[in-house]
């Protein structure tokens, strides 16, 4: 999945920083996936993304965006919860003001398939 965002602002990561910071929803929505990898019964905590970095790739025009963001599971039957904040990063391109993500798009997973 193809994201783009019209930021207009100077190349630098911290001024790519603070323009993304406006896009949080946005991000959001698109880089919190699945999160069955943690649990079957994990769920997003609410509020808990946040831009923790960009930085300079290795290619010309080319930035990596590192975030985080909180889950949470309850097991009612062992009246257990578990949790943690989760550290992630996407790379993405940023030529004449617009940033363009390349997005994994990652599917639930299912025991439909482990025969």
């Amino acid at each position: 999945m193809k994201l783009t965002l019209k930021l207009d602002v100077s190349p630098t990561p911290d001024e790519i920083k603070e323009a993304l910071l406006g896009y949080s929803p946005e991000l959001e929505a698109n880089l919190i996936g699945d999160l069955s990898h943690h649990s079957m019964r994990a769920t997003y905590s609410e509020d808990s993304f946040a831009i923790e970095e960009v930085y300079e790739g290795t290619n010309k025009n080319s930035f990596t965006l590192r975030y985080s963001y909180g889950w949470s599971a309850h097991y009612g039957c062992k009246d257990m919860n578990d949790g943690d904040m989760e550290y992630d990063e996407v790379s993405f391109n940023y030529r004449r003001g617009v940033a363009s993500f390349d997005i994994i798009e990652v599917e639930p997973r299912s025991t439909f398939e482990e025969f």
